[in-house]
């Protein structure tokens, strides 16, 4: 009779080998997880960071829970926003920063006007900035990045722009308050589609004393590929976090849902 020979690994390559089976932890070690926002407790206004974040909207009705994900009412006339605030995280030179979530709109508006709008802000930890309540939308002077974009324009495409925001007003809802467009209005190959969920990624790098690479990518909701578009800054003057913040400027067909939202800073020590 053959003798039965095993096959199995020496024991450090057995664990070697099933290290390389398991799934990828969505934080590398070293990231530090700042958010982590998945609505499992089903409530939006519970301050308990980073599982938990009170989410406030600038008006009444304008944004709610429904179920596990925060539900934004597009279905209003001028600026709405609704915005959570977050441990204060500053960004050292070689730091990265990366705010993803997804989103599904309910149906796409009819938008010229960059309507949908998503950042990262920074309050300076003063309270007059902060979103405390529904209904009280205070002109806030914070400072941070924005994606404004148009989910449908005339050509029937999305498009969008990478800003910085400055000035006394509205977070997020107000256009000309972003002074500095750090890049031109680029379109996004296709349309986006009711009902389908979309996966967005933005990115702050610092790489100097006033230098920033901005990074976005749009994925998911049936797209053939995933759209990405990256730009260097050497006019970046905002290091600084602690506020997401989430708008629409026009009117809207339908609602858009946000699920899964997580910040993560990967630190210079880290490997970078």
């Amino acid at each position: 009779m053959t003798p039965h020979r095993s096959h199995s690994l020496p024991w450090p390559g057995a664990i070697l080998a099933l290290l390389c089976l398991l799934p990828a932890a969505r934080g590398a070690a070293g990231d530090e997880l700042i958010v982590d926002e998945h609505f499992k407790n089903q409530t939006r206004t519970g301050q308990n960071p980073p599982h938990s974040l009170a989410w406030y909207a600038s008006h009444a009705g304008y944004a709610s829970n429904r179920g596990r994900n925060l539900r934004v009412l597009t279905r209003v006339e001028g600026p709405r926003q609704v915005a959570a605030h977050f441990p204060r995280v500053t960004l050292e030179t070689g730091d990265l920063l990366t705010f993803d979530f997804e989103f599904e709109p309910g149906a796409p508006p009819g938008d010229d006007n960059a309507g949908f709008r998503f950042g990262l802000f920074d309050s300076a930890g003063e309270k007059r900035n902060r979103f405390t309540t529904d209904a009280r939308d205070p002109s806030v002077t914070s400072r941070g990045y924005a994606v404004l974009m148009n989910l449908r324009n005339s050509r029937d495409m999305a498009s969008l722009a990478l800003c910085k925001r400055e000035g006394r007003a509205s977070l997020i809802g107000e256009a000309r308050h972003y002074r500095d467009n750090l890049s031109p209005r680029v379109l996004i190959p296709g349309r986006i589609f009711p009902n389908r969920r979309y996966h967005v990624e933005m990115t702050i790098a610092r790489t100097g004393a006033r230098m920033a690479e901005i990074a976005f990518e749009l994925s998911g909701g049936g797209m053939e590929k995933a759209f990405s578009y990256k730009i260097t800054t050497d006019a970046a003057s905002v290091f600084s976090f602690d506020t997401i913040g989430f708008g629409t400027s026009s009117a809207g067909a339908s609602d858009v849902y946000f699920y899964d939202i997580v910040v993560t800073r990967e630190k210079q020590s880290a490997g970078r």
